[in-house]
């Protein structure tokens, strides 16, 4: 099998793997991703985060330039997938040049592939699908959805699995997305 070890990214998306040393938990790196990505709603998404109680092993995923960041957890470190329209490897502290063997065999045990598979060209890419996740934008639980069933045209965005094994578009799902909620509530109010 074809693994590259290192910071693994293409033109648009980045893997890579993080020492939990640098962080006070999952919460703590997601908080700090979130301000460096620098959106409208950084405040109002960390204190919903701060406040919000995760089930025992649930990764977080939020909003990031066209694509969705995931932020996952073995042991010993957090393995995140990401955009590269920000520049979280050079901010985040931590980051791991090579995948430490505790992250290979996690992802093997959860079934995403044998050390034999001989067509992924990264052991980090996919893994949105094989661990659970809080969905923060829309408060929804689950992982990313398998391919062939993994888009929404209407909203131009990735669907997800929830617990229940329902594929949803989380903004079909909530009702919209974020902002077009917002919006709603404001022309309701005046």
């Amino acid at each position: 099998m074809k693994i590259r070890n290192g910071f693994v990214s293409n033109s648009s998306s980045a893997s890579f793997v993080i020492d939990k040393d640098h962080y006070d938990g999952i919460k703590d790196l997601a908080q700090k991703m979130i301000w460096i990505r620098d959106f409208g709603n950084n405040e109002e998404l960390v204190e919903e985060l701060d406040s919000k109680e995760l089930p025992a092993g649930t990764g977080i995923s939020f909003d990031t330039c066209g694509y969705r960041t995931y932020i996952s957890e073995t042991k010993n470190f957090f393995i995140v997938q990401t955009s590269r329209n920000h520049r979280f490897q050079d901010e985040l502290d931590g980051i791991i040049r090579s995948i430490p063997e505790e992250v290979s065999e996690d992802i093997e045990e959860r079934g995403y592939m044998s050390r034999d598979h001989k067509y992924r060209d990264s052991l980090l890419e996919g893994v949105e699908k094989h661990y659970t996740y809080w969905f923060a934008e829309y408060d929804l639980i689950g992982s990313g959805a398998d391919n062939g069933e993994c888009f929404c045209e209407k909203h131009y965005e990735d669907k997800i699995k929830l617990q229940d094994g329902t594929i949803v578009c989380p903004s079909c799902h909530v009702g919209g997305l974020p902002h077009e909620i917002d919006n709603l509530e404001d022309e309701k109010e005046d």
